[in-house]
């Protein structure tokens, strides 16, 4: 399957993808810069929420703060000794600090280090035991400045804190206590919470403990209940806490929920409380997320329209250059004929239509002058070709013939010299050799001679397939009787190899020579015996698609690749250190081909160095066959 690539396009898609990516490019960039812009928004709208939640808990904390200021001025202006005789100054000052703390309070009181209740205003607050306890309760506590858990004012039925101060004797001691009690339910202390409800229809607030539980709040809730965001109340409030803005998820019965609230928790440090202030995640960003929604319709929207104009303005710049390269693509394939047609209205490209109707012009010009020139040319080289390839002829002709008379004078000389020799030692006059050293030398004569006539048949053999006039003379021939006689003979020949034939079934009987058969696969052990060290000398026949299929293997050092098919060529006798030191004309596996091929079969070699060779032919199953 072919890979895509832009390379292989066309101009106008080219263009259109570019304009794309440069657009998508742009959308990316815009859509990046839109979300920084509305992260701003959604983190500014977070800081308001905080800030807002701040500023009411300084507004709680700072009514809290003035019912102890209140307090301290008026331990300032008395002695507040239980002890004292006349209590009407300290009547005074306590009725004064009641009016200063105005309206948030319950009852001011003047305690005794026991807890005890030396004088109250309004007189009937002393009568309150549950504020009385929760009084108590704090002086247990070290410090100037108290305030009490919170707790429900059985006069009113509202949430109530007791804030109590210490009256000190001189010595660092207390002498007694002054106290007020606030009424968490009042304006002064809800109005900051209610301001939550203009938040939106799920804005909220709720004063909360250190725990985590509701004081008061926006929503009707049970007094110390345990607030949505429990956990996230504590982990704020706790003693390294800070003011923080989070999303978090609503709890329900201790367990989180799947709807989220944003909320803003500020710490009172002065009273160990907070306040939450908050709501649902929805409706908080929902200006953000209108706004990105917005704003990502209007990207699409021009997007799509720029990238419409676009591209219809990109369709009409380049339709002249199609039609330009189509012309070229024309002239490029020969046709010199048909004019480039652009109106000179399209500018530049115009002008270069017309430069292109006059290149075409002066190459219909030129390729007639070279059509004429070629024709002339042709017949020059024709001419001079077959100069060229007489001369060649005959200079190939010399140098066959010399390489003939080269390789066969070689192959003459050594047989030769021997019986020159041997003739020449018999016929001396001054040494009488007696008969069996004549027998000897008669014997290497005759071998020599039988050398010479063997040459001389492959050497007549070769001419005969140069010329192409071998033949062979066919017979009824049964190939599995004649494999087991040139198997036996390799044997008697074997002595540091093991021959071994390999047969699945017998071969059938065929038409063909089986002297030049039997040649073959003499030349065949031959090679094998003389080129391996040792080992098994395997050869095989099978019956395939009405042909016989022979391999003759051996497992010497093999053939090197680039030698497989030259060894069939006249003379050569290979690279290998094997063929070195052996003996032989080289022509037997030329004139081995060529018998194969006389009967219309095929041979060839196959090899691995150092695993042996292979050679294989087949000889076509001709007239009668059987088994």
């Amino acid at each position: 399957m072919r890979r895509f690539s832009i390379r292989r396009t066309g101009l106008f898609p080219r263009l259109a993808l570019l304009v794309a990516l440069g657009f998508g490019v742009l959308f990316a960039v815009m859509g990046i810069l839109g979300q920084r812009a509305l992260d701003a928004s959604t983190r500014r709208i977070l800081e308001e929420r905080l800030v807002l939640t701040e500023m009411a808990a300084s507004e709680i904390e700072a009514r809290i703060q003035q019912a102890f200021h209140e307090l301290l001025r008026a331990s300032a202006f008395a002695s507040f000794n239980p002890a004292a005789q006349d209590l009407s100054e300290e009547y005074h000052l306590l009725a004064h600090s009641y009016a200063r703390i105005g309206a948030i309070t319950l009852g001011v009181y003047f305690l005794d280090t026991q807890g005890n209740v030396i004088l109250a205003e309004p007189p009937e607050a002393a009568s309150s035991d549950t504020a009385l306890q929760a009084i108590r309760r704090s002086t247990m506590h070290a410090g100037g400045e108290l305030v009490s858990q919170p707790f429900v004012e059985p006069r009113t039925g509202h949430p109530a804190v007791a804030v109590t101060v210490a009256v000190d004797n001189g010595d660092g001691q207390a002498l007694s206590y002054l106290a007020g009690l606030i009424d968490l339910s009042r304006p002064e202390i809800m109005g900051p919470l209610e301001r939550a409800l203009g938040l939106g229809r799920t804005g909220h607030a709720e004063l909360i403990t250190s725990e985590g539980n509701v004081i008061v709040s926006t929503y009707p809730s049970p007094f110390l209940h345990p607030g949505e965001h429990q956990q996230f109340y504590r982990s704020v409030l706790a003693p390294t806490g800070s003011p923080t803005i989070k999303t978090v998820p609503y709890e329900s019965d201790g367990m989180a929920t799947s709807s989220n609230h944003i909320m803003a928790v500020v710490p009172l440090p002065l009273a160990g409380w907070g306040l939450a202030l908050g709501g649902e995640e929805g409706e908080t960003l929902a200006p953000v997320r209108s706004l990105r929604l917005n704003l990502l319709l209007a990207g699409l929207v021009m997007l799509a329209a720029t990238l419409v104009v676009t591209l219809w303005g990109t369709r009409r710049l380049i339709r002249p250059v199609q039609t330009l390269t189509t012309s070229a693509r024309a002239m490029a394939d020969g046709d010199l004929s048909t004019p480039v047609v652009i109106p000179l209205s399209s500018g530049e490209i115009g002008v270069l239509g017309e430069a292109f109707n006059d290149l075409r012009r002066r190459l219909l010009e030129a390729r007639d002058r070279l059509t004429l020139w070629n024709l002339e040319l042709e017949e020059t080289v024709r001419r001079r070709s077959q100069e060229v390839a007489e001369l060649r002829a005959e200079v190939e002709l010399e140098r066959l013939k010399a390489e003939f008379v080269s390789e066969v004078s070689h192959e003459f000389r050594t047989p030769l010299g021997l019986i020159k020799g041997y003739v020449t030692t018999l016929q001396r006059n001054d040494i009488s050799p007696d008969d069996a050293t004549r027998r000897e030398f008669l014997t290497v004569i005759r071998e020599e001679a039988e050398k010479l006539e063997s040459l001389v048949e492959d050497l007549l053999d070769t001419s005969r397939l140069r010329a192409g006039t071998f033949a062979i003379n066919r017979e009824k021939v049964d190939l599995e009787a004649l494999v087991q006689r040139v198997v036996e003979r390799a044997r008697l020949q074997a002595i540091r190899h093991r021959v071994v034939r390999v047969a699945n079934a017998p071969l059938p009987i065929t038409r063909a020579d089986a002297r030049r058969l039997e040649q073959v696969f003499d030349n065949l052990f031959d090679n094998a015996l003389k080129y391996s060290p040792g080992g098994d000398i395997a050869v095989t026949g099978s019956t395939e698609d009405r042909s016989v299929h022979f391999c003759v293997s051996d497992q010497g050092e093999g053939i090197a690749a680039e030698e497989l098919e030259r060894v069939f060529d006249p003379f050569y006798r290979g690279s290998g250190l094997a063929s070195k030191g052996s003996k032989g004309s080289g022509l037997g596996l030329t004139i081995c081909r060529g018998i194969v091929q006389a009967h219309g079969g095929r041979m060839w070699a196959e090899s691995a160095p150092g695993k042996g060779a292979a050679f294989h032919f087949t000889i076509p199953l001709n007239g009668e066959t059987g088994g």
